[in-house]
């Protein structure tokens, strides 16, 4: 198509910029490509245009983008649903492409929402599977706790140690595992993150210490920054998130209590709790909602 006027120049120029942001000579090429040649100080012009209707333009490490149109749509409440769905099965997926893409597509629809309710769709920056490793060795090093000076054996940035571990430290830069290395006769407090492969190094009962598994969930939206820590909690920090780890054996207070807290609050791990977490919540919202 051979651009004639102004009109279809705009309309190139919106195509270009929703595709990607682009720089000033980024978009004369573009449009060079269709057969109609301008210049920069011409696509600035065509920018004060653009804003002059509505639209919302912003520059970006040397490159152009829209923020918003004035070309609303409307989503019913059930759409409105079935994007946050769409958006949290996203955020459980472990590659980081395939969240990138949904992202890109999320922003386009958003641009284009209309504001009076558009989808809950907090970003969750946590990768499922180094979240449930980081949980998985925590129960473990617990019991091993419990077991009251069992040494235990593990690589530590790829070397093996043997260690009788005394205690887990919950801090803003990780969780830590503080005790007694055996082999150089001293005590170290050693980052979680960077321990694997961990196993008993000497003979305890087949049977494990009575001790409850943790239940780990995030607080979102207005409570995260208010959030105060109770009785048998710990908060693990994964990649900008704040996550609470409870091991209390009352599940079913813990699980009233997060449900008092709605849309907020998250149940992440063990998945069979997750789901015991969701089938409530569902229930709930069925009870009221035939009400």
């Amino acid at each position: 198509m051979i651009i004639q006027n102004s009109a279809l120049r705009l309309l190139e120029i919106i195509k270009t910029l929703i595709a990607s942001p682009k720089t000033r000579e980024e978009i004369c090429f573009e449009l060079d490509k269709k057969g109609e040649g301008i210049y920069k100080n011409t696509v600035s012009k065509y920018f004060r245009t653009l804003r002059d209707t509505g639209f919302e333009i912003k520059k970006e490490n040397g490159r152009f983008k829209i923020l918003k149109t004035p070309f609303l749509i409307s989503l019913s409440e059930d759409e409105i649903k079935g994007f946050e769905v769409c958006a949290f099965l996203v955020s459980k997926l472990y590659s980081k492409k395939d969240k990138d893409k949904f992202k890109t597509i999320k922003n386009k629809i958003l641009n284009m929402v209309k504001t009076e309710r558009t989808p809950d769709l907090e970003e969750n920056n946590v990768d499922c599977e180094e979240m449930e490793n980081l949980f998985n060795k925590i129960d473990k090093l617990n019991e091993f706790i419990c077991l009251k000076e069992a040494e235990i054996k593990f690589l530590y940035q790829n070397k093996q140690i043997t260690f009788i571990p005394e205690e887990l430290r919950y801090k803003k830069s990780g969780v830590f595992l503080f005790g007694y290395d055996t082999k150089e006769d001293k005590q170290k407090e050693l980052k979680l993150d960077l321990i694997s492969d961990i196993m008993l190094n000497s003979f305890y009962p087949k049977k494990k210490p009575n001790i409850p598994s943790n239940t780990a969930f995030k607080i979102k939206g207005r409570l995260k920054n208010n959030y105060i820590l109770k009785e048998n909690e710990n908060a693990v920090y994964l990649n900008g998130e704040t996550i609470i780890l409870n091991n209390t054996k009352d599940k079913n207070t813990l699980f009233s209590r997060l449900i008092k807290y709605g849309k907020f609050a998250e149940v992440l791990y063990p998945e069979k709790e997750r789901e015991e977490f969701i089938r409530r919540t569902k229930e709930l919202i069925e009870y009221y909602s035939s009400m």
